[in-house]
């Protein structure tokens, strides 16, 4: 799964959220009427299934950010240390790689995913 798909099914899964909480409000002041026990039953449960999603999705991005910057750094430690020019197809390779990430990044922070955690 890319990053980019990780956002957008953080971003469905966190306005699924917020609709099953106005369900529920919802269903708690019908039920003085008798008939909010009908109204989102399974509300609870969606809830915990979005949530327990959302959490794996949250861990798994940031150890793919990890993972990517890491391996950007080793690029850039060895380029240092190496001591000798860098190929053509070396240099293409590091630089497509930083900029994916910062891409990848700016398109995190344009959708406000860096500020949640």
């Amino acid at each position: 799964m890319e990053f980019r798909e990780i956002v957008d099914e953080l971003q469905k899964n966190i306005q699924q959220i917020k609709r099953q909480r106005k369900l529920q409000r919802l269903r708690r002041f019908l039920k003085f009427f008798l008939i909010g026990f009908l109204i989102g039953r399974d509300s609870d449960k969606r809830m915990a299934e979005l949530t327990a999603r959302n959490d794996s999705l949250t861990k798994s991005f940031g150890e793919r950010i990890k993972k990517r910057e890491h391996t950007i750094e080793e690029q850039v430690e060895e380029i240092i240390h190496s001591g000798t020019y860098l190929t053509y197809n070396k240099k293409e390779r590091s630089l497509k790689a930083i900029v994916s990430f910062e891409e990848d990044l700016s398109y995190c922070d344009k959708n406000d995913v860096l500020e949640r955690g």
